[in-house]
């Protein structure tokens, strides 16, 4: 019997001294993937499944602001292009009074359908405008094109709208989304299923004022209502705080728990996208790291703040409930692509200045390979 533990102790003490010597390398390892884009990893000779979890973003939400750790980053950077051709030709914007600007029409003998704010769907034979001045941008041109090993290399309109079949699209959320869903129509216009994608605005989901704007019904009712196949929802430009965010997304996500129960929507499949990124600079921002520059952006916004930290919350709330999400962070990095990023820096920290809604055509044609990506991963969990 002594002889025995004895020879217990003997290994049990083994075992300790290994890990007690290796534990130097189990902690440099951990350190040394921490931020690495999916190239550095097979170049490290390293499954990319194992040192990339399905919880990538760890957050302690219980303070005023989030404090998150996100373990990869944004997989991708910006690259110049010089004679880059914009997936969305027509510049759709219609007239606002209070813009003081020049209508831009479309370009092509195809008309642009008006802009109805609170809500929209696709048409047959015109392309959607994207509203207001949020999209005029006088001689911009976008020379940058967005390149990751997270999304296809390139984007094809008609296998899209075949992977999509008969689904329809319901966006809800402010005008942020708005632009997002009215650029998705006229990406899909040519391969003819842009009637299948529609808007409704829902500037903070659970209809309640936090800022300025609250337009729109609870986020459940244009669900109920118009019963799609899929939903894409965003929100946060409308809200003050984190507390006020947080209490949002965590109702939205139990609205969702219970629409997936119920027989009569439980065929939806419920998405989020990241938010619109804020700032104006007159050049792009950091293309090699967009989540860096979410912090580095400057400019009034309207007074929004920078919402780089819900990101972060949102999308570890999602991954620990296993829900989709549109990731759009790239777009962090383009501040130079804002409605008042072409003017005078002066006028940045104005309450006049938008630094948060995007020219179009331009970055947001982003969408387009990211719906793609969307679909066939729905795809292929259905």
């Amino acid at each position: 019997m002594v002889d025995c533990q004895r020879k217990a102790f003997i290994i049990i003490g083994s075992i300790v001294a290994l890990i007690v010597l290796r534990m130097p390398d189990l902690v440099n390892f951990n350190r040394s993937w921490v931020g690495r884009d999916e190239a550095s990893l097979t170049s490290m000779n390293l499954s990319w499944d194992r040192v990339h979890p399905r919880i990538s973003i760890q957050c302690n939400s219980s303070g005023s602001v989030p404090e998150c750790i996100d373990a990869v980053g944004v997989v991708g950077h910006w690259e110049y292009t010089l004679n880059r051709k914009p997936l969305v030709s027509p510049e759709c914007c219609d007239v606002d009074p209070t813009a003081r600007r020049y209508n831009i029409s479309s370009t092509e003998s195809i008309p642009c359908a008006p802009s109805i704010w609170s809500s929209f769907q696709g048409q047959t034979n015109t392309y959607q405008e994207n509203g207001g001045y949020e999209c005029v941008c006088p001689g911009y041109v976008d020379r940058y094109t967005w390149r990751s090993p997270d999304i296809p290399e390139k984007f094809d309109a008609k296998k899209t709208c075949k992977l999509l079949g008969q689904k329809r699209v319901l966006f809800i959320g402010d005008s942020t989304v708005r632009q997002v869903a009215s650029t998705l129509i006229n990406v899909l216009f040519p391969a003819a299923c842009q009637t299948q994608i529609s808007y409704t605005e829902c500037d903070t989901l659970i209809h309640e004022t936090f800022h300025k704007l609250n337009r729109g019904k609870y986020w459940t009712k244009a669900v109920l209502d118009l019963k799609p196949d899929i939903v894409i929802i965003g929100v946060g430009p409308h809200i003050d705080s984190f507390r006020n965010y947080k209490r949002v997304v965590d109702t939205v996500v139990t609205d969702m728990v219970h629409l997936r129960n119920s027989s009569k929507t439980k065929h939806i499949t419920f998405v989020w996208k990241t938010q619109h990124p804020h700032g104006c600079t007159h050049d792009i921002l950091m293309p090699d790291n967009p989540a860096q520059a979410a912090r580095e952006a400057v400019g009034g916004t309207r007074k929004y703040s920078l919402k780089n930290d819900w990101d972060l919350y949102l999308l570890s709330h999602l991954q620990e409930m296993d829900l989709p999400y549109l990731d759009m962070r790239m777009l962090y990095s383009r501040s130079d692509a804002h409605s008042s990023s072409r003017v005078n820096s002066s006028i940045w920290e104005n309450d006049g200045a938008d630094c948060l809604h995007l020219c179009t055509p331009g970055p947001l044609d982003i969408i387009a390979p990211l719906f793609q990506k969307l679909v066939t991963s729905i795809n292929k969990n259905q």
